[in-house]
């Protein structure tokens, strides 16, 4: 009778255990939560995303457990993600308890779901919330039959602090002449011709801002400088952004006004501009907000330069 040769077996069993966790390891499917920040009293998104890692997508159904700490977040909506929609899945979310979110992502089929976000949910950060929020992950995922599905997941975290706007310098490049006064060249279509008007980053922002921009002329007038609906920056009697959703960081400059832009369209076949002397206005404005509302406007400026 051959001996067992223990030494050999327990050789193999580890190399076999060994290999199973590579395998479970290369076809982990994990369900993750996303990461967000914002400040107290603002809304953040947390992404749900699914990631098959590699494995034949089997996964048809969804539901993630989403615990949080209530005295710092509200739940606020769900928003279905476009691998969920193109499974022609649904997004549904009930609040369990006051710190249990129960998301769902199913359907009247049995659809899989592929990789990428399956859903997006909306936070309000409550006053008085500071620091690292966690979201605790509870995933679970079934096949097409109904068989359930081992999956992963991440924490989500939200960090809150304090909003940050940008603190920009609106300041007069004069490309001719001395400051506060120039003089065009013959060809008033020549952007080397005249003084222009930018905005840079003296301080970074973490929110994005909208920029306003109005000229009063030396008659009195005054009209509203953005692009219309053909991407031509023109002279508009009714206030708009002339760039919206901006977020400055050390290396953004942004030319609001150039030397080619300040004639009146009434004008422009005239090439005569009014001699006189020009105030523009720059209003920085929370991006979505309302240069009409106080609370809304980060920042002004304005500048005034003589056409000799």
């Amino acid at each position: 009778m051959r001996r067992l040769n223990l030494r050999r077996i327990s050789k193999v069993l580890c190399f076999a255990f060994s290999m199973l966790l590579i395998v479970g390891v290369a076809y982990a499917q994990r369900l993750n939560l996303g990461s967000a920040s914002g400040a107290p009293g603002t809304d953040v998104t947390i992404p749900i995303t699914l990631d098959y890692e590699g494995k034949t997508p089997d996964i048809s159904s969804i539901s993630v457990d989403i615990g949080f700490d209530p005295n710092a977040l509200d739940y606020v909506s769900i928003e279905i993600g476009p691998v969920s929609e193109e499974a022609e899945k649904e997004a549904m979310a009930n609040l369990v308890s006051s710190n249990l979110l129960r998301v769902a992502i199913l359907g009247y089929n049995q659809n899989v779901i592929q990789s990428g976000t399956l859903a997006n949910i909306t936070f309000h950060i409550k006053s008085g919330a500071s620091g690292q929020i966690t979201l605790y992950n509870t995933p679970s995922a079934s096949d097409p039959n109904g068989n359930l599905v081992t999956v992963t997941g991440g924490n989500g975290q939200i960090t809150v602090g304090q909003v940050q706007y940008p603190t920009l310098d609106l300041r007069i490049d004069p490309l001719m002449g001395t400051p506060n006064a120039f003089h065009f060249t013959d060809n008033i279509t020549d952007p080397n011709g005249a003084a222009h008007i930018t905005a840079d980053t003296i301080v970074t922002g973490t929110e994005a801002v909208d920029i306003y921009v109005k000229c009063t002329y030396p008659d009195g007038q005054s009209a509203w400088l953005y692009f219309d609906a053909d991407r031509l920056l023109r002279f508009h009697d009714e206030p708009a952004a002339e760039w919206s959703n901006v977020t400055f960081d050390e290396l953004t400059d942004y030319a609001l006004v150039h030397g080619a832009w300040w004639f009146d369209n009434s004008k422009k076949d005239e090439w005569n501009l009014p001699i006189g002397t020009y105030t523009w206005e720059i209003t920085v404005v929370k991006a979505g907000g309302s240069i009409d509302v106080p609370e809304d406007i980060v920042q002004t400026d304005s500048a005034t330069l003589t056409l000799e």
